[in-house]
């Protein structure tokens, strides 16, 4: 099911949510790879725009709620007494173009936001980049001997720098260790740890996710909670390495890598959006987190494994077709107050139009009632094959000018589709209210 961006927005940010309760309950009683999973959910809820329905999705029980659903339909009916005041057709239309001024504003303040956050990552990637190429190859037996160990089908390499305190990895098709001018090469069981927590992260393309990270964040970035998401997220990569690294080393090594890390957190290297930096996250939360490794019992994973298995389809998805009864029109062209707008009755169809969400379904309803205004409202929000549908209605029951308010929002297609008709029909009048948004 296709997804607009605020859908997106909102389904990631109850996503984020439940992680992040989820990382404060269990963050040392699982593995580490569980958060790792779950971030990917809500990264992947914020970049695709589209989710597989579901009976078991959180919005699939909400639209099935009694409650849920009478007060959608108390905001249908209490719409009612405000269209009464505002029955002339060319009012309505003024007020839907202002409507559609503000979410133009809207618009440019959200792509002013876009570029600023752009700019930022990227600025202070080149400025980095720039001192990355000033390093140099490391030449000594030790570092040739653990490359020749460790192979990849990537070019790998390990280079100096002079500009970092702290070493780092960076690159995605030649990925490079980075290692400060002052590295003792002789201390060889500290450079083990060093170099195995970078090498984790090459294996695992996480400079690749925090370049989706930043995508997220670059887009969102009028949401705190995808913030929140950037900056655990990126906690959550370097503790899951550093949790790889004590099993690789064995459960002994927990002491001596702490020690190495808060050797590294003393001298840190500043702000690196797409490095992976083996002491930039939060050195308490992490020390915390390698003195409690233990080895992960059954038990453990059944649980990793069950909470993935419920956040996913809970969370992760669409609301399903609820069933119920859609709304076709009928109309009665006596009585009507002003031109433009006629008294409609309602209709129950259960084989009429079907809706791709419960939005949809609510906007029909509003249309069958008559309450064009409440309509243009929220049209902004519902999918456009819904609205395409719903235009055809109104147009099927000659309700011409009220498609001028909707017109911006169907396809071009449709549009087109009802000019005809209406030119067939000598509806001249309404044809050039919309005859702007023709092809």
């Amino acid at each position: 099911m296709e997804m607009g961006l605020l859908e997106m927005c909102f389904s990631a940010s109850v996503i984020i949510l439940v992680v992040v309760i989820c990382r404060a309950l269990f963050i040392n009683k699982l593995p580490k790879k569980v958060f790792l999973v779950l971030w990917a959910v809500a990264l992947s809820r914020l970049l695709i725009p589209y989710s597989l329905p579901s009976v078991s999705s959180i919005y699939s029980l909400a639209g099935k709620s009694q409650f849920i659903m009478d007060k959608a339909e108390g905001i249908i009916n209490g719409t009612e007494e405000k269209q009464e005041n505002e029955k002339n057709a060319g009012n309505i239309i003024i007020k839907e173009r202002n409507e559609k001024k503000g979410l133009s504003v809207l618009g440019a303040v959200w792509l002013a936001g876009f570029i600023i956050s752009v700019l930022v990552f990227i600025t202070a990637y080149i400025l980095l980049y720039r001192r990355f190429c000033t390093s140099l190859p490391v030449n000594n037996r030790f570092a040739e001997e653990w490359l020749k160990s460790h192979k990849t089908i990537r070019r790998l390499s390990i280079r100096q720098s002079g500009f970092i305190k702290s070493p780092l990895s960076y690159g995605i098709f030649h990925p490079v260790i980075l290692m400060p001018e002052t590295t003792d090469w002789e201390d060889s069981k500290k450079l083990m740890y060093i170099l195995e927590h970078e090498f984790i992260h090459i294996k695992r393309f996480d400079a690749v996710t925090k370049l989706l990270l930043i995508a997220a964040a670059s887009i969102y970035w009028f949401n705190p909670l995808v913030w929140v998401m950037y900056i655990l997220a990126n906690r959550d990569i370097e503790i899951s390495c550093d949790e790889t690294v004590v099993r690789h080393f064995g459960e002994k090594s927990k002491k001596a890598y702490a020690l190495v890390l808060i050797s590294m957190e003393e001298e840190k290297s500043g702000f690196s959006p797409l490095g992976n930096s083996f002491s930039r996250n939060a050195a308490e939360e992490r020390i915390t987190a390698i003195m409690q490794i233990k080895k992960n019992s059954k038990a453990a994973y059944i649980k990793a494994f069950l909470l993935i298995a419920v956040i996913i389809p809970v969370f992760a998805t669409s609301a399903k077709s609820t069933g119920r009864p859609k709304k076709v029109f009928t109309a009665r062209e006596e009585g009507t107050d002003s031109p433009g707008i006629k008294e409609n009755t309602l209709q129950e169809d259960i084989s009429s139009v079907t809706y791709s969400n419960v939005l949809g379904e609510i906007a029909a309803g509003i249309a069958a009632k008559g309450d064009y205004y409440a309509l243009y409202s929220l049209a902004p929000f519902v999918k456009q094959e819904d609205l395409n549908k719903i235009a055809e209605q109104i147009a099927a029951k000659g309700d011409y000018s009220a498609i001028t308010g909707l017109a911006s929002f169907i396809s071009r297609e449709v549009i087109n589709g009802i000019a005809k008709d209406m030119a067939d029909k000598g509806e001249y009048d309404a044809l050039e209210s919309i005859a702007p948004f023709m092809q």
